[in-house]
C-alpha cells in the first residue's frame, strides 16, 4: 500500500485555529482541543486512502472532500504522491469564495 504525504496548507491551519477559538468560547478549551485533534487525525488518515473522499469539481481541480461526525468537512487535493489539505469547514460554514482564495 502506498503512503501519501500529508500537507496542511496555511488556509486549513487557519481554519483549525478559528474552529478552536470558537469552540473554546462556546464550550471550553479542553473540548476544543479534543475536537480539533480529532479533525487533524481524520485528515491525516488520508495518507492511506486519499481517493475515498467525494470528488468536488465545484471546488476546484483534483479537490475532494470527506466528512467527519456529520459536522466537519475537510477539502483536499491529491497531487502526485501527496495530499494537500486546503480547508476545514464546521457546521455548514459556507464554501463560496473560499476555494478561489486557496
Amino acid at each position: 500500500m502506498n503512503e501519501y504525504t500529508i500537507e496542511w496548507l496555511a488556509g486549513a491551519r487557519d481554519d483549525l485555529r478559528a474552529i478552536f477559538v470558537w469552540l473554546s468560547e462556546t464550550a471550553d478549551p479542553e473540548t476544543a482541543e479534543t475536537f480539533v485533534s480529532a479533525m487533524i487525525e481524520h485528515g491525516d488518515r488520508l495518507r492511506w486512502f486519499p481517493a475515498r473522499g467525494t470528488p468536488r469539481p465545484d471546488l476546484g481541480q483534483n479537490v475532494h472532500s470527506i466528512a467527519m461526525r456529520r459536522r466537519v468537512t475537510i477539502a483536499y487535493r491529491i497531487a502526485g504522491d501527496g495530499v494537500q489539505i486546503v480547508a476545514v469547514r464546521y457546521a455548514g460554514q459556507d464554501w463560496p469564495g473560499l476555494m478561489q482564495e486557496r
